[in-house]
């Protein structure tokens, strides 16, 4: 048994030399070095730039939507209000702010601008 195993040791390193040399000229060509690329890299790019520059063809409009009519520039008097309100505010400290939210949730926005100027004084 041990001479088969040599017997086929022997075989497969002569069939992998004879291998190497029949395949050494392709192997010569695979490590060569690559063509040079005839067009540079700028022209590619600005090629593909002026394919993406191309119109698409043209298709279905796009279905309108359902928008709601534009606010009155006006402001409502709660609007009005209620920027006061963030105006007074905004000059506060944390604690100052907290009392000012407690009149405001108690006795409405008006009362909590006007305690929030008296407190920023």
């Amino acid at each position: 048994m041990a001479r088969n195993v040599f017997a086929l040791l022997d075989a497969l390193t002569s069939t992998v030399t004879e291998l190497r040399t029949v395949l050494a000229p392709l192997a010569a060509l695979a490590s060569g070095p690559a063509a040079p690329n005839p067009r540079p890299a700028r022209a590619r790019a600005r090629r593909r730039k002026s394919a993406a520059a191309k119109p698409s063809p043209p298709t279905a409009p796009a279905p309108k939507s359902a928008k709601a009519p534009p606010a009155s520039k006006k402001l409502t008097p709660a609007q009005a209000l209620h920027i006061q309100y963030l105006t007074a505010l905004r000059t506060l400290g944390a604690g100052d702010q907290a009392k000012v939210k407690k009149v405001r949730a108690k006795d409405g926005a008006e009362a909590a601008v006007k305690m929030a100027t008296s407190l920023a004084k």
